[in-house]
C-alpha cells in the first residue's frame, strides 16, 4: 500500500466516523427536545 493510498484510507475513515458522530448528536438533541414537551 503507498503513502498515497494510506493517507486517502485514513481520511475515509475520519470522514466516516465524524459521519456517526453527528448523526448520534443529532439523535441524542431529537430525544431531548422530545422529552422536553
Amino acid at each position: 500500500m503507498t503513502q498515497q493510498e494510506y493517507q486517502r484510507r485514513r481520511q475515509a475513515l475520519l470522514a466516516q466516523m465524524q459521519a456517526r458522530q453527528r448523526r448520534a448528536d443529532l439523535c441524542r438533541a431529537g430525544g431531548d427536545a422530545q422529552r422536553r414537551q
